[in-house]
C-alpha cells in the first residue's frame, strides 16, 4: 500500500484542487470575485452618495425607517422563494433582482437624479417638522435612498 501524498508539501497548503475540479473551481472562483467587488463597490458608493447628496442623519433615518422594513421584505420574500424554487433558482432570482435594479438604477435614476427629486413637498414638510429634517431630506432624494436600500440589502442577500 502506497502511502504517497497527492500534492507536494507548499501546494498542499497554498493550491490542493485536483486538475479534474479546475472545471467547476474557476467559475466559481470567478463569480466569487465579482461579488465581492460588487459588494465592495456598492457599499462604497451608497456611503457616497448619502454623504455628497444629503447630511449625515438621514443615514439613521434610512437604517431606522426604510430598511429594516425592507429587509424584512426582502427575508419573506426570499423564505418565498426559497420554498418555491431550488438553490440554483433561488441565486438566479436574487442575482436577477438586483442585476436589473443596479443596472436600472445606474442608468436612469442616479443620472437623473435632480429631475427626479421631490424638493416642494421636502420644503413643505422641513417648515412643518424641522426636528426630522434628516428623514425629509432622505425623501427628497429617494433615488439615492432606493440605492442605499438595495447595497444594504445586496450586503445581506448576496
Amino acid at each position: 500500500m502506497s502511502t504517497k501524498k497527492e500534492f507536494g508539501n507548499m501546494r498542499g497548503m497554498i493550491f490542493p484542487i485536483h486538475k479534474s475540479e479546475l472545471r467547476k473551481f474557476l467559475p466559481m472562483a470567478f463569480i466569487f470575485i465579482l461579488i465581492s467587488f460588487c459588494y465592495a463597490l456598492t457599499r462604497s458608493l451608497k456611503d457616497m452618495n448619502i454623504l455628497k447628496e444629503m447630511n449625515a442623519t438621514a443615514i439613521y433615518w434610512l437604517k431606522a425607517v426604510a430598511i429594516t422594513p425592507s429587509m424584512i421584505f426582502f427575508t419573506v420574500l426570499y423564505g418565498k422563494v426559497s420554498r418555491s424554487t431550488g438553490r440554483d433558482g433561488r441565486f438566479n432570482a436574487v442575482m436577477i433582482y438586483f442585476l436589473a435594479f443596479f443596472t436600472l438604477s445606474l442608468v436612469f435614476l442616479l443620472p437623473q437624479k435632480e429631475l427626479l427629486q421631490l424638493n416642494t413637498l421636502s420644503k413643505l414638510l422641513e417648515a412643518k417638522f424641522p426636528s426630522l429634517i434628516g428623514l425629509w431630506g432622505a425623501i427628497c432624494h429617494w433615488p439615492i435612498s432606493l440605492f442605499y436600500i438595495h447595497a444594504e440589502a445586496w450586503g445581506l442577500l448576496h
